[in-house]
């Protein structure tokens, strides 16, 4: 796999392994698989949603006969409400203390990639967070309308977020609604598949807000370039290393790990968390070839997944989790460079408070959050292509 010049180096130290550094760089926090809790069992999943199931079937992988039995009907409204369901629960957003641990995290990794060079940009990032820390409560209706008014002027803010990230892209929705009585409209692009891409988009077109995964810089080439400064940081998402279970045992040849290429599980494979120390890796060049890679993978070989794919090995009696292989990945809220100048303060500023407020209201209502999710039919081929759970 080709890496970044700044990646190279930074791998090739030798004084100390520096996914240690990285690591600890991530912070800490106890956030398990949500696993069996949200999703359910693997039988009482089918049997709920009506369909016949036997145990030669959980055998066989029940991931391969959710997605060509089931999808994209009843099965995918399952896999969204867990998806959303996790994106909620590892927010930082609830916490002042958590969202200080967060975001001190994401300083960090924007530091080594240059996009973070001074002690006023860190001091600006750091302001802005206290401002939303201490607004713990709901909205009124008479605020929301004096933010809206520093955010009129704009007319249309263009922002970009993967459809991976179900509860970000779910907020975007409801405040889009919301502000579009002040005439203030919302264009949500969640077409790119990964953060990678994404970040590549953004250098080819404007956007004034994006959602971007802090390790997606690391996997492009001169990210410090990058017209994009962080504001603040929302959440994480978790990535594990999954083995197909054998009964082979003393087998000396290398372990074989399907690896998705320039995406964060490449990030995680070069660093090495939870990574055998013999292994190499096969590359999955297409977010399409994951359901059959998934199917047709033999006893022994091994897959890095993040959620909804991670829960549903997590059920799967044929996969088993590597131990130690839990990587974090924070998810950050970033504005256009031109959102920097001193006139756009109070719209900054007003943006960041309303997204916050919105991100409360969909967390405590998750029908509702479910709901406008649901009634896009673009957001959902955009959503299974991007969890890897499409087969065209």
């Amino acid at each position: 796999m080709k890496q970044p010049e700044l990646l190279r180096g930074i791998l090739s130290k030798k004084e100390k392994p520096y996914h240690e550094d990285f690591a600890s760089n991530l912070g800490s926090g106890t956030v398990g698989l949500i696993g069996a809790a949200a999703f359910g069992p693997a039988g009482a999943l089918l049997g709920a949603l009506g369909a016949p199931l036997g145990k030669s079937i959980v055998r066989e992988g029940i991931i391969s006969y959710v997605i060509k039995k089931l999808f994209p009907k009843r099965s995918l409204v399952a896999v969204l409400k867990h998806k959303l369901e996790v994106d909620f629960v590892q927010s930082c957003l609830d916490d002042s203390h958590s969202m200080s641990d967060a975001l001190a995290s994401s300083i960090s990794i924007l530091k080594i990639v240059g996009m973070i060079r001074s002690d006023s940009s860190e001091k600006r990032i750091l302001r802005n967070n206290e401002l939303l820390s201490v607004r713990n409560l709901l909205l009124s209706q008479e605020q929301i309308t004096d933010l809206a008014t520093h955010l009129k002027p704009l007319g249309t803010i263009k922002i970009s977020c993967t459809s991976i990230h179900a509860a970000t892209v779910c907020v975007f929705k409801a405040l889009a609604a919301r502000l579009l009585p002040y005439g203030i409209n919302l264009e949500i692009s969640f077409e790119d598949i990964n953060g990678h891409y994404q970040v590549l988009t953004s250098k080819k077109n404007y956007f004034d807000i994006a959602v971007f995964p802090n390790d997606a810089f690391f996997m492009v080439e001169n990210a410090a370039e990058t017209a994009y400064r962080l504001m603040f940081t929302i959440n994480c998402q978790i990535q594990y290393l999954f083995h197909r279970k054998t009964k082979n045992i003393g087998n000396n040849s290398k372990d074989l790990i399907h690896v998705y290429q320039d995406s964060s599980a490449h990030m995680h494979y070069l660093l090495g968390k939870g990574i055998p120390k013999y292994s190499e890796s096969r590359i999955i060049e297409k977010i399409d070839d994951f359901p059959s890679v998934i199917q047709e993978m033999n006893g022994g070989e091994m897959i890095i997944v993040w959620e909804p794919l991670a829960n549903l090995l997590y059920d799967n009696s044929d996969f088993e989790l590597v131990p130690n292989s839990r990587y974090k990945i924070w998810n950050s809220l970033y504005c256009n460079k031109t959102w920097n100048k001193p006139s756009m303060r109070r719209a900054r500023e007003a943006f960041n408070i309303l997204f916050v407020n919105e991100w409360r209201l969909c967390k405590t209502n998750k029908r509702m959050a479910t709901d406008l999710l649901l009634q896009d039919e673009e957001y959902l081929m955009a959503f299974s292509k991007g969890a890897g759970i499409l087969i065209r």
